[in-house]
């Protein structure tokens, strides 16, 4: 699941959602521009609640991050079972809660942004997931 959550956003085919039953966070100007590891994944049960996983690298010396950089482009690096580095690259745009990968077109919505935390939330078809990156 991992793999899918992460990539749904910057790979697969995502459609915006908003959901009543979500709460989102945002604090005064927080800025996605940095580096954000990877924290945990997971999706929302039968209730709506979110059920959240550690976040599991493949590697275990080196962690799966994503680097937003303020020119609007962004590395995605995963770190595979034997260590070797793989990197997504792209363009990206945020307006308000939503931050569109403008290369896919396809677009997510933020949770939570807060100094040292970035919570999003992925919809593919009846698919919730929500992963959540603490910035390094």
């Amino acid at each position: 699941m991992k793999k899918l959550t992460i990539l749904a956003f910057f790979v697969a085919i995502l459609s915006s959602c908003n959901n009543d039953d979500t709460t989102t966070t945002v604090t005064e100007n927080p800025t996605i521009v940095g580096k954000w590891e990877f924290s945990k994944e997971g999706t929302l049960n039968s209730n709506g609640q979110e059920v959240m996983e550690n976040y599991i690298n493949e590697c275990s010396t080196k962690k799966d991050y994503i680097q937003f950089l303020e020119s609007g482009v962004y590395n995605d690096y995963f770190y595979g079972t034997n260590c070797a580095e793989l990197v997504d690259t792209g363009n990206w745009t945020k307006s308000g809660n939503m931050l569109t990968n403008v290369t896919e077109n396809e677009t997510v919505e933020i949770l939570e942004l807060t100094a040292t935390s970035l919570k999003i939330k992925a919809v593919d078809g009846s698919d919730v997931y929500i992963t959540q990156l603490i910035k390094k």
